[in-house]
């Protein structure tokens, strides 16, 4: 729904009929001119008795993009500490972009949340597995040694030259055998030292990344761990 100038509706407007709606989980929202306090503090309220989560991404949060928007809309960007406090008070999910805004909405629409901070990695490729870990760590996450009877049973499911540790490095041999990739994920998310699963895969495609995928489901299933796929 665009609200275009908001001459008369207002994203929160739009945002409290639509948080009533049985079918809506998550409401992903657009900002330029922040909100009025009262009705952000009526919608984000609302959603959190409904148990419905807010993602929001804004522009103007620079020098810059606010006279972009003067320009643009003419309207009036005010300093945002008050809407950031009222928002991670309330569980609002700020966004950077609009890919992440998609891809936050649609994490949350899992019903997974929670607590995160000891993430393991399976991955197909040593590269892309090293890349996440520094990608988590720069977002305060760790990905901590697995256990070691995590790792004498990954051993005998991984090629030899692979690596057990975290991340787990299955190497592109294994992707042959769906249900060995099932398992490597199960034992990292059955890990004590674990909150969460994250598999990273490169170059992989038609019947193999669908057999992939439903090993990783299956997976999933035994778990209300977070599970993500890059």
């Amino acid at each position: 729904a665009s609200t275009g100038n908001q001459v008369d509706l207002t994203v929160t407007d739009i945002g409290e009929a639509l948080i009533e709606d049985s079918a809506v989980q998550v409401l992903a929202l657009y900002f330029e001119a922040l909100p009025d306090g009262s009705a952000w503090r009526r919608l984000t309220g609302r959603a959190r008795d409904l148990g419905k989560r807010l993602v929001v991404l804004r522009s103007g949060r620079s020098l810059g993009g606010r006279r972009a928007i003067a320009s643009h809309t003419g309207a009036m960007v005010r300093h945002d500490a008050a809407f950031e406090l009222l928002s991670a008070e309330c569980g609002v999910v700020i966004a950077d972009d609009f890919d992440e805004l998609r891809a936050i909405s649609e994490a949350l629409l899992t019903r997974r949340t929670g607590r995160t901070k000891r993430v393991a990695v399976v991955t197909s490729s040593g590269g892309a597995g090293a890349l996440a870990v520094d990608r988590l760590e720069s977002l305060s996450l760790s990905a901590p040694e697995l256990g070691e009877e995590s790792r004498a049973r990954l051993r005998t499911l991984i090629p030899a030259f692979g690596s057990a540790t975290n991340p787990v490095d299955v190497t592109a041999d294994i992707l042959q055998e769906t249900g060995n990739f099932g398992e490597v994920c199960h034992v990292a998310l059955g890990d004590e030292g674990t909150d969460a699963l994250l598999v990273v895969l490169t170059s992989i495609g038609g019947r193999t990344a669908v057999e992939i995928a439903k090993s990783v489901a299956v997976a999933a299933r035994t778990t209300p761990k977070i599970v993500c796929v890059s």
